[in-house]
């Protein structure tokens, strides 16, 4: 082997143990997953965002057979977020609408909320679940989502929260008569009564969506 060749050989026999050292001590390590960012417009500057952002999201229910029927929409609710679009694991959120119907969720994240078609998923305190297909959750920081319609159906007072109104329901209504128990109290007027067992009867044997 002449001189040239045995100072070839050396030099790339180090630099492929300058490889390895480099690989093992960390520096090309896989770095973490960032969904593609997209430009949007905030107050008029050009920021950028991604999926990771944080989201404030806000949502607009109407609660059926309320009394009095205006001012009285207050809803402890639990909100699922079902991608249609994306790999995201469905995400769960747990609030209460204030007697408007409104409820405010700030600074959620987007790591667990991407960008995507999503089913929106509600269950009320005492309401049978309803799904709001095909809602699209994008760039913006702030989201405002109307789900007023169709409204959430009353009767699913027993905290086995079944989705499915049966005598379980009447039962546990019959129970709590004449008491302020809020399961019970189907029409959010301050007291367990005959009107709630009547809106509870005659959605008697409804299922709520899956």
């Amino acid at each position: 082997m002449n001189r040239a060749v045995f100072y070839a050989t050396g030099i790339i026999a180090s630099l492929m143990f300058g490889a390895i050292v480099i690989y093992q001590t960390g520096y090309f390590t896989q770095p973490e997953y960032y969904a593609p960012h997209e430009e949007t417009s905030v107050l008029g500057e050009n920021v950028t965002v991604g999926a990771r952002i944080p989201r404030n999201l806000s949502f607009y229910f109407k609660p059926a057979n309320r009394l009095p029927a205006t001012g009285n929409d207050s809803l402890e609710i639990s909100i699922t977020f079902r991608p249609e679009t994306n790999f995201a694991a469905p995400f769960t959120i747990t609030g209460t609408t204030n007697n408007q119907g409104f409820v405010d969720f700030p600074g959620l994240s987007g790591g667990k909320i991407p960008n995507g078609n999503y089913t929106i998923s509600v269950k009320g305190l005492s309401h049978l679940r309803r799904n709001y297909p095909n809602i699209f959750i994008g760039t913006k920081t702030t989201e405002m989502f109307d789900l007023v319609f169709p409204r959430l159906i009353a009767g699913d007072a027993h905290p086995s929260n079944d989705n499915f109104i049966n005598s379980m329901d009447i039962s546990y209504i019959l129970l709590y008569l004449y008491n302020d128990n809020l399961r019970g109290d189907q029409n959010r007027d301050g007291i367990v009564n005959s009107l709630d067992l009547s809106i509870t009867t005659s959605n008697l044997y409804v299922a709520g969506d899956e």
